[in-house]
């Protein structure tokens, strides 16, 4: 006696039926596989840009506390150019763009996470705040550093609260059209009794 195993009909316009049916079960193992391993690999990148994070800040805060208000990046291209006058509300701009960098790390912080629902829970459900105040409220001191021609490593000084809200926005993006597809693929389940 032989056993035989069932299979599903499937049309294919190009005649190529080509790769297997799943079943229900099969259908749930790999995407729960596919959703663990996006988890995983997502856990490691939001670990990778808090650390990004928390440099910039070192970076803010050492710009803060210097006695001369010189940025890094003219301490290390400029070496022995003449030291340039800071910015007007220098010390302001540093406190907006460390109010941003606690805002992008919340915002990689799951929905769940305490740090997250007491702040959340603090101002309203208002933080943290939407990628569009950012790049609105960064951009305004690399805008008046070019305004007042300071030297390009003082724009770029200036330019790295922008780049950095840019960088976590996308990253942010990449990550909410990963869950996209794995929905996708949930909503792409077939029935296939029999398989």
């Amino acid at each position: 006696m032989s056993i035989r195993q069932r299979t599903t009909f499937r049309f294919s316009e190009d005649g190529d039926d080509s790769g297997p049916v799943l079943d229900e079960q099969e259908q749930e193992e790999l995407i729960n596989d596919l959703r663990q391993h996006s988890e995983v690999r997502n856990a490691q990148y939001v670990l990778l840009l808090q650390v990004l994070i928390a440099v910039s800040v070192i970076l803010q805060l050492m710009y803060l506390f210097s006695g001369t208000r010189e940025s890094p990046f003219v301490a290390i291209l400029l070496p022995e150019a003449t030291p340039s006058k800071p910015i007007p509300a220098s010390t302001l701009f540093i406190a907006i763009s460390l109010f941003l960098h606690a805002n992008l790390s919340l915002s990689f912080l799951s929905q769940t996470h305490m740090i997250r629902r007491s702040v959340s829970s603090t101002f309203g459900g208002h933080v943290p705040l939407r990628y569009v105040f950012l790049f609105v409220a960064s951009a305004i001191a690399p805008l008046l550093s070019s305004v007042l021609w300071q030297s390009w490593a003082d724009l770029l000084w200036w330019s790295t609260t922008p780049c950095l809200v840019y960088f976590m926005y996308s990253a942010q993006c990449w990550f909410d059209e990963e869950a996209e597809a794995i929905r996708g693929l949930e909503k792409m389940r077939y029935d296939a009794k029999g398989a």
